[in-house]
């Protein structure tokens, strides 16, 4: 089912506040109903997300943070399992694909390595 004038309007004032990186907290996300739909979904990859459709995007980071929150409300969205299910796997799938393709090792190293660092505070000895 296409998008109407007004859900891909909502679609375009989310995108402008994921291009200021603005704290999630601030965000105005778009309501349930326009998640819920399969064609918001692939909007939402196409403009937000996909480096061969947009030059500048936020850093990986920030995409990840967006993308995780976007999931969770996308899920949260579900009103008919048999339908909306369906949309939901697909679009985890694309979160792997968004994932693999936004970090390089090096990003995962990282966060790995803070991660470490902050689960072994220097309070904490550790000898491996």
């Amino acid at each position: 089912m296409a998008l109407t004038n007004d859900e891909t309007n909502e679609l375009k004032k989310f995108r402008a506040q994921y291009l200021q990186i603005l704290d999630l907290d601030r965000f105005n996300w778009p309501p349930p109903t326009i998640l819920r739909k399969a064609d918001a979904q692939l909007w939402i990859f196409r403009n937000l997300f996909d480096r061969t459709q947009q030059q500048y995007l936020p850093n990986d980071r920030y995409q990840i943070r967006v993308l995780k929150r976007i999931i969770s409300r996308i899920e949260d969205a579900i009103v008919d399992p048999d339908e909306d299910v369906r949309t939901v796997t697909h679009c985890k799938g694309l979160t792997l694909f968004i994932i693999s393709t936004l970090c390089s090792h090096k990003t995962i190293w990282t966060y790995e390595s803070s991660l470490f660092v902050n689960l072994y505070s220097p309070f904490t000895v550790f000898t491996p």
